[in-house]
Formats: C-alpha cells, sequence, structure tokens
C-alpha cells in the first residue's frame, strides 16, 4: 500500500498495518499541510480547513 508523504511528497510504501492514507491542512496564513500513512482517520478538529482520508493507493495526491 502507497500514499505520499510530507515533507517529500513523494508516494512511499506504508508501515504494515497503515492502510490509509490521509491529507490534512490548517487553518493557517501558511496553508500547512501534512500527508502520510496511518492506521485510523485522525479525529476532524477545529483547527483543520480539510482532512481527506482514503484506501486507494496514493489517493491523497
Amino acid at each position: 500500500f502507497t500514499c505520499f508523504t510530507t515533507p517529500s511528497d513523494t508516494s512511499e510504501t506504508c508501515p504494515d498495518g497503515q492502510n490509509i492514507c490521509y491529507e490534512k491542512r490548517w487553518n493557517s496564513h501558511q496553508g500547512v499541510e501534512i500527508k502520510g500513512c496511518v492506521a485510523s482517520c485522525p479525529e476532524f478538529e477545529s483547527r483543520f480547513r480539510y482532512l481527506l482520508c482514503c484506501r486507494i493507493d496514493n489517493c491523497n495526491k
């Protein structure tokens, strides 16, 4: 299973058990964006502008 990760923003193989890709962005002036692999989707927080969780290779591009 592969997902895009930050800070490199390249597709990488996820560790065993982490079969969800995610992307989240903050409500900040800089528009910080984090991408990677997780075992379960993080909970949405009010400081997030955007949260995506998906189960298809590289779906968080």
